[in-house]
């Protein structure tokens, strides 16, 4: 063992005069804990989530905690609503750890998709009280699979199984902690982002409009309208209209918009039409249900 340790400690000498060498700095150091779903965590808050494929298929996500993964910042719904409304909503971020997919059988025997996604306990905690932040948790959580593990989800076509915890046993996951003598970004990141990703020039959100038809009387329907003058046609276009919220993205001009509704709208007789003319995105969203203050 004595032998292993002082073969381990020379290769990093080796490797750091390497680096100073080619006139590089050796990287920050971390820690990386092993964070197992022992006795201790059966008994902490677990959610499982049933979503869908693109293909239809299931898919269950296993919402667990860690205490070694950062609390994410405390916001009120207030606060995140106007955060997830302004030009950078992608300012804030909930620090969680997503591990590789695997498969379960769900009650019916048959084989899924299962993903294990580990948040600060008190993170989860607060998902149960808010729905604004469930949402935005959930939709998070989903985009980070998607990116990290190429998984096609429909975002937003979840279901909360309150019968159950997890499908399957939570596996465990290993977690980059930073030393507190490295300097560390902001609280609100990704554990473990992926490098290339600050590499990636900042998505450029559209002017919008997004007003109630009649102007008068019951809300009908909301009308928005995208300006997007760099695409050319709506082959260019990804659209997401989810119940309350829009999810615009055209990955050749890097415009992206994510903006939530004031009120519920019926998704599925969501019409929309670009003009090739004007370069206006026109959604036409009837309303379920109109929301008022403390809904």
């Amino acid at each position: 063992m004595r032998a292993v340790s002082q073969s381990i400690a020379c290769r990093k000498k080796v490797a750091a005069n390497r680096l100073k060498r080619a006139g590089l700095r050796a990287p920050p150091r971390c820690v990386f804990h092993l964070a197992s779903p022992g006795e201790r965590d059966q008994q902490r808050l677990r959610i499982c989530v049933k979503a869908r494929a693109t293909s239809g298929e299931k898919v269950f996500l296993n919402l667990c905690t860690s205490e070694f993964i950062p609390q994410a910042k405390d916001v009120s719904e207030i606060e995140l609503a106007k955060i997830l409304n302004s030009e950078d909503p992608s300012s804030f971020r909930v620090p969680m750890s997503l591990g590789e997919g695997r498969f379960e059988k769900d009650k019916s025997g048959k084989q899924c998709q299962v993903f294990d996604i580990a948040v600060h306990p008190k993170t989860l905690q607060k998902l149960e009280h808010s729905e604004l932040f469930r949402q935005f948790l959930l939709t998070a959580s989903m985009e980070g699979i998607q990116n990290k593990y190429n998984a096609k989800l429909q975002i937003g076509d979840v279901t909360i199984l309150n019968k159950r915890k997890s499908l399957g046993t939570p596996k465990s996951q290993r977690i980059r902690v930073d030393s507190p003598t490295t300097p560390t970004g902001p609280l609100i990141s990704e554990i473990c982002p992926a490098q290339a990703n600050d590499l990636k020039p900042r998505p450029k959100v559209p002017k919008y409009k997004i007003r109630g038809e009649p102007a008068k009387g019951k809300l009908q329907k909301m009308v928005a309208e995208l300006n997007l003058p760099d695409v050319s046609s709506a082959e260019e276009l990804t659209l997401d209209v989810g119940e309350d919220r829009i999810l615009m993205q055209a990955h050749k001009t890097n415009y992206k918009l994510d903006v939530y509704l004031p009120h519920l709208i019926e998704q599925d007789k969501v019409t929309a039409q670009f003009n090739k003319d004007s370069k206006i995105l026109l959604l036409n969203m009837p309303v379920k249900r109109v929301l008022t203050v403390g809904h």
